[in-house]
């Protein structure tokens, strides 16, 4: 927050089965006029650390539109692997994005192996 106004947001979600909490989905997003002042990589550490003390959490993933290169630039600075593309994912204002999906190993058991899709 910035003079009481709300300027990001970073959320950590749960699957839905029993079978997939091992895993959490991480939605993240800045307003344009605070992007690059290091809100996102602060965002990052703090939920990063939470994941980390959660013993049943082993991977962060996430999606970031292809063009991103500011937001794939600070999720490679954490050590995310691209695990694969969905093509078409987005259609916005007319043009198609291409969804880049990543993970990270939150966990000492998984470490080193990204849970690839292709």
């Amino acid at each position: 927050m910035v003079d009481g106004e709300m300027v990001g947001h970073l959320d950590l979600r749960g699957g839905e089965l029993a079978s997939q909490l091992h895993r959490c989905w991480l939605g993240m997003g800045i307003v344009a006029p605070f992007r690059g002042k290091g809100g996102g990589r602060r965002l990052m550490s703090a939920a990063l650390a939470w994941a980390r003390a959660q013993p049943q959490i082993a991977w962060v993933d996430l999606g970031v539109f292809s063009a991103n290169h500011r937001a794939r630039a600070l999720y490679d600075k954490f050590d995310f692997v691209e695990i694969g593309v969905r093509r078409d994912a987005f259609r916005v204002d007319g043009d198609v994005v291409d969804d880049i999906e990543m993970t990270l190993s939150v966990s000492a058991s998984t470490s080193g192996s990204p849970a690839s899709t292709t």
